[in-house]
């Protein structure tokens, strides 16, 4: 999917073309808005909910969200949810 066209909708808020605004190429090569990606990664679970951790796969095809390359704070936000679902998990 990398090399999306622009005039695409983000596949998380269905609302921008990916040419809106930044855009992020996961591992698994889906595209979304980087921005769309933290929010996700940041909202976590509902704590009146079962606590899963769905929110760190890729809404396209469920592969745990990870980059090739270093974006600073996403980057950083990606390790610390894996290091916390490995404590949960352990």
């Amino acid at each position: 999917m990398i090399g999306a066209d622009e005039t695409l909708l983000c596949g998380l808020c269905h609302t921008k073309e990916l040419g809106a605004e930044p855009i992020v190429a996961l591992s698994c090569r889906h595209v979304f808005h980087a921005s769309c990606i933290t929010k996700r990664l940041s909202k976590q679970w509902r704590p009146d909910k079962r606590m899963t951790y769905a929110f760190m796969q890729c809404p396209s095809c469920s592969l745990q969200i990870s980059l090739d390359y270093q974006i600073p704070q996403l980057s950083d936000l990606i390790e610390r949810r894996k290091a916390e679902k490995i404590v949960f998990y352990d």
